[in-house]
């Protein structure tokens, strides 16, 4: 071949010395190369290697299904929505139920057979149906209205609310204005949106009479606060209210704090996780008395339905106290001043420790202030405590004169 030097290697062990090494042989197996460049290459059967030829090294090892790889690394929501979707004569009904995944989850199964004892009569073209034991119907909507009736399911604290809507059903594609409400249904639980092809394995089709529901699977999520109410999609593919009036809310920014913090108190962790739940606090202080130590935070949360006897009742269960009633709310609440605004202090006692707490709702957000501590050094630190709720200002009023530590 032009350009080339194809002589052979002749370099080899002389006739009287030992048996050629494995790289001897092999060097007597390759032919030196000379391109135009003036490198050398050695060409090994099979094999180009530049410096050398040696046996190729073969490695195994396994890649993880994407499912596995999400196992690993995903935290479940702290949220669940119930939700199933009934296309029927020119209309599409929303049946929807969402809350804590504890609480929505024991009404699964009643959800279920609530569905399959849906009939719709034939005049009025509305659905009747069974209630499950402890479902109550708490009332209607207006006549034509999209509201058609709002259900309780369960009773007290562990009670969730399902709504049931009506739209026109658009014409055209049905599985696309599925996924269009299933994605609505999605986005709001915080999760991604589905492709075309996924949604076959996260909705299920239950016949209930003449006429079929979609029930959608795993809506297991951290939902979004709630805002104007967002209906279903009628045609075309937005979700924006019509005509809904806005309402002040809570900024995206960080909620503006101030306040004057006794200086026995050391500064605390104010991210925390707990069940794979991020908790982000406004503040948090650490306080130390005669080799007992307690927690002080504060943080902000969306005003939410039945919050301040949910968040008593949470507290009294922290310290091992029995929850109380709605009607027993008065008798553990007194009235606490934080400038303009107006919360309510509590403190509950269990057997070893204590709970000093404020709940105060203003600018769309519920902030609690909580002291926990064994009840020796609760109850020395009550006074501090109580001054420092006091003391608390919000929004505007926190950028006015007065302390504001590095942490608030």
């Amino acid at each position: 071949m032009a350009g080339f030097d194809s002589t052979p290697v002749t370099a080899g062990p002389s006739p009287d010395s030992s048996p050629p090494s494995r790289m001897q042989r092999t060097t007597r197996m390759a032919r030196s190369v000379l391109p135009r460049g003036g490198v050398v290459l050695l060409l090994c059967p099979g094999l180009l290697l530049v410096a050398g030829c040696r046996d190729a090294e073969i490695s195994t090892y396994s890649i993880p299904k994407p499912k596995a790889v999400y196992a690993r690394n995903h935290v479940e929501g702290p949220d669940r929505m119930l939700a199933a979707l009934v296309p029927r004569a020119g209309q599409a009904w929303f049946f929807k139920a969402s809350g804590l995944k504890e609480i929505v989850a024991e009404q699964s199964d009643a959800f279920r057979r609530f569905l399959e004892s849906i009939s719709f009569d034939e005049t009025s073209g509305n659905p009747r149906w069974t209630l499950p034991e402890r479902w109550t119907r708490k009332g209607d909507g207006e006549p034509g209205g999209m509201r058609f009736a709002t259900l309780s399911l369960g009773e007290g604290d562990k009670s969730a609310e399902l709504s049931v809507t009506r739209l026109p059903m658009p014409a055209g594609d049905y599985d696309a204005y599925l996924l269009q409400n299933v994605n609505r249904w999605r986005g709001q639980m915080r999760l991604p949106p589905l492709l075309p092809g996924q949604l076959a394995a996260e909705t299920e089709t239950l016949s209930i009479g003449k006429d079929q529901a979609t029930i959608v699977l795993n809506l297991v999520g951290h939902m979004k606060p709630s805002g104007p109410m967002m209906g279903p999609l009628a045609a075309g593919g937005s979700d924006r209210p019509r005509s809904a009036p806005s309402r002040p809310g809570p900024s995206a920014a960080e909620p503006r704090l101030r306040y004057q913090a006794p200086p026995t108190w050391s500064p605390g962790q104010k991210v925390v996780s707990r069940g794979g739940i991020t908790i982000r606090r406004q503040a948090a202080f650490g306080l130390k008395a005669d080799g007992e130590s307690g927690e002080v935070t504060v943080t902000a949360m969306p005003v939410g339905r039945r919050s301040l006897l949910i968040n008593v009742n949470r507290w009294r269960r922290q310290v091992a106290l029995d929850a109380i009633e709605s009607d027993g709310l008065k008798a553990v609440l007194e009235p606490i001043k934080l400038g303009p605004a107006v919360g309510q202090y509590l403190e509950f006692a269990g057997p070893r420790d204590t709970i000093l707490g404020a709940i105060v709702e203003t600018g769309g957000l519920t902030w609690f202030f909580k002291l926990t501590a064994p009840n020796r050094l609760a109850d020395r630190s009550r006074t501090e405590f109580k001054a420092f709720v006091n003391s608390a200002r919000f929004g505007a009023e926190a950028d006015g004169n007065g302390e504001q530590p590095d942490d608030g």
